[in-house]
């Protein structure tokens, strides 16, 4: 009779299988969730707030590592540049880390440029070296650090600021971390206005227009500002090799409050075009009195080379 049926696992030597079969699957379930738990840990920043959300996975990492992103955003303009909130909370929100996807340039080539050649030469064919490039531009055309990237496997860090630009540089996969802010012209973050020009290239400012060879309209909006140093802090550094400054005469604002007792630039190349003959004097000044030596003058960029590695000069 079907109304004397029963359910369960089967009687006899069936039983040992069925335990089997329910014991392995749920050790399955728990390898599963074991690799889960470890791939989570082990990502960026940006892959674990898309999976979790931020403050899950900071709770969970411990208290010495959480991020009060409430307390940075309504403080962000108060906390100093060496402010652990602020550090952590740069790199959760301002930074992404370098692709693993294959590149993606398009219709530009990538080339050594005249200051890449001398990095090059400094260093005697250093594979492997560290770069940093802020006013990355697109990242590809008129790059600094691309053929150094690719064709001597550095890596390191492209700062951009320009909204417009941003995504178009993150499309081309480069194993660099990217920054999309503007570096503050002092020790405390802000909020800027940036000046770009419509119909030239990506070349904005934080200063008034200026007149460029070419008729355009000028497009004005905020940008947000975070100390050099609190982005350099956020990836964990503490050197790097070769630092491309070109942020269109902001340059020595950025560095005028910039620790560097806690940094060292191996090899700092500045563009001067906007500096007065004033500016460009502080410039050196401070580059001087803080370990540096300069090395050499190309086209409308100075070269300067950290003690450390001044012996490189005579080689």
């Amino acid at each position: 009779m079907k109304g004397n049926l029963k359910t369960g696992p089967p009687k006899g030597g069936t039983i040992f299988r069925y335990l089997t079969k329910m014991y392995f699957t749920y050790a399955i379930l728990a390898l599963v969730l074991i690799i889960f738990i470890h791939t989570l840990f082990t990502a960026s920043p940006e892959t674990q707030k898309n999976y979790l959300g931020v403050e899950i996975v900071n709770h969970f990492r411990g208290s010495g590592q959480a991020v009060d992103i409430d307390y940075v955003e309504e403080n962000l303009l108060d906390l100093d540049q060496t402010d652990s909130q602020l550090i952590r909370y740069t790199r959760i929100r301002h930074l992404t880390p370098p692709s693993k996807l294959p590149y993606n340039f398009g219709e530009y080539a990538v080339t050594k440029s005249e200051m890449g050649q001398w990095v090059v030469n400094f260093f005697q064919n250093m594979t492997n070296g560290r770069f940093i490039e802020a006013g990355a531009n697109e990242g590809v055309f008129g790059s600094h650090t691309m053929w150094l990237e690719k064709e001597m496997n550095w890596t390191g860090l492209l700062v951009e600021c320009n909204p417009k630009i941003v995504p178009h540089l993150k499309t081309h996969h480069r194993n660099a971390w990217v920054a999309d802010v503007c570096l503050a012209p002092s020790p405390t973050p802000g909020i800027l206005n940036f000046s770009n020009p419509t119909n030239w290239t990506y070349s904005g400012t934080m200063k008034k227009p200026w007149n460029i060879p070419v008729s355009t309209k000028w497009e004005f909006f905020e940008v947000q500002t975070i100390p050099l140093y609190t982005v350099l802090a956020s990836i964990g550094w503490t050197y790097v090799d070769y630092f491309n400054f070109d942020i269109e005469g902001v340059e020595l604002s950025a560095l005028r409050n910039f620790p560097f007792d806690k940094f060292i630039f191996k090899v700092l190349i500045v563009e001067i075009y906007f500096y007065t003959p004033e500016e460009k004097k502080e410039l050196h000044e401070l580059l001087i009195s803080n370990g540096y030596i300069f090395a050499k003058d190309i086209a409308i960029d100075k070269i300067y080379v950290h003690n450390t590695v001044k012996h490189l000069l005579e080689q």
